[in-house]
């Protein structure tokens, strides 16, 4: 591991066009270093000022360059960043990389507890973990093997889920352990969150009205994933979680308990394969292992709708089965009503959910498709969909 100065562009081949597309805080002349404090992000859990600097854009923030397995990932301290520059830097190669390593040494002994709690309760027998079966599609609850394939994929990812909602209340019967493990874990995250949320508001100048208010909304979930051991039936095309991109804003995934993530950089990205898995292409795909001590924050597909820049274009991931996995990653995003301009938050999730086969083909109402593909929504529809309403699909 080394420490070097941060520059997002040794990433890319192409650091022209990051030179070109550098620097929103400041003009890319010299001008004064005078520092003033300004106020502080709202509900800042490190609780130190940000620091309006006004210096050359010259980035002189030092982070690690630690390796995850077969990638290396640029790595921060939060606790380090409170400049308009520090932000900025820390911003920059989030989008130019797609995602960054974050230190969080306080989450590991809840890390430790969840996993415990977690083995516990998906160890059970499957009529036991369905009557914690919701019924709103495993939005929230429980939800078995099958419920979820990636957009464009007609065979189903081998994981069992259960997804954890800001204002949960129907938790498994006789398991209070469960609640209290995850609700501790939760709670010690969301000051991570709420700082990386602060530094993306003030890079972008995204507008919310209280950012409390935005990490309770109804989209932000954890998810606590379990992945069996491969049987000798399963289908070859299977994977724990098949090639996709996430539909939020960030997702903040701590260590897993097995090997298992692959991703594909961002430099490796075609428009012709973004999410195909052409075996002659494989060894494209890098193995992630994330540290002891650290997050893994990986860009969603909410990052470039809200900011309308496509250098924030989410970052293309699966996981292998590779034997029994559990992981726990965040999915952080904007209330359902946030204006997107031509549709919503929400709409673009329902859009996305549809396409992903997890809302079941009766439940979606002719009404719904009219409205999702007139504001540009379902481009990746699933065949039943189609044969069901042609006539809303004569393009696709």
């Amino acid at each position: 591991m080394s420490v070097l100065p941060i520059d997002p562009s040794r990433f890319y081949a192409n650091s022209e066009k990051y030179r070109e597309t550098a620097y929103p805080f400041e003009s890319q002349s010299p001008v004064s270093t005078t520092d003033t404090l300004v106020k502080a992000p709202q509900n800042d859990p490190f609780g130190k000022p940000i620091t309006k600097t006004t210096v050359a854009p010259t980035p002189s923030l030092t982070t690690e360059q630690k390796m995850f397995g077969e990638v290396e990932v640029p790595c921060f301290d939060l606790s380090d960043i409170h400049s308009e520059v520090e932000i900025r830097i820390l911003m920059e190669t989030w989008m130019k990389v797609g995602f960054i390593g974050v230190k969080s040494s306080s989450l590991e002994p809840y890390i430790d507890r969840v996993y415990d709690v977690m083995r516990k309760y998906f160890n059970q027998p499957l009529d036991l973990k369905m009557r914690d079966w919701h019924g709103n599609n495993g939005q929230t609850g429980f939800g078995p093997e099958g419920l979820e394939a990636a957009k464009g994929r007609k065979v189903s990812d081998r994981k069992q889920t259960f997804f954890i909602s800001p204002d949960m209340s129907k938790w498994p019967a006789g398991m209070l352990e469960f609640k209290e493990a995850i609700e501790a874990y939760r709670n010690e995250l969301k000051k991570y969150i709420s700082k990386f949320l602060d530094c993306f508001l003030a890079y972008t100048k995204v507008k919310v009205c209280n950012v409390d208010d935005m990490l309770n909304s109804s989209n932000n979930l954890l998810r606590l994933a379990y992945y069996p051991a491969p049987r000798s039936t399963d289908d070859p095309e299977m994977k724990g979680a098949a090639a996709h991109e996430d539909v939020n804003w960030a997702t903040f995934m701590p260590r897993p308990t097995d090997k298992g993530l692959k991703l594909l950089p961002k430099e490796d990205k075609t428009k012709d394969d973004e999410t195909k898995e052409d075996e002659t292409k494989e060894d494209r795909w890098k193995s992630v292992v994330v540290p002891k001590g650290y997050i893994l924050i990986n860009t969603g597909e909410l990052a470039a709708l809200l900011t309308n820049n496509e250098d924030f274009k989410a970052i293309t991931h699966r996981v292998d089965n590779v034997g029994e996995r559990y992981s726990m990653p965040f999915f952080a995003s904007f209330p359902p009503e946030y204006d997107l301009g031509k549709y919503t938050v929400g709409e673009h999730l329902q859009s996305r959910l549809i396409e992903m086969g997890s809302v079941p083909l009766e439940n979606i109402t002719e009404e719904t498709v009219k409205h999702l593909r007139e504001v540009g929504l379902l481009q990746a529809p699933r065949k039943e969909l189609v044969d069901k309403y042609p006539q809303y699909f004569k393009l696709v």
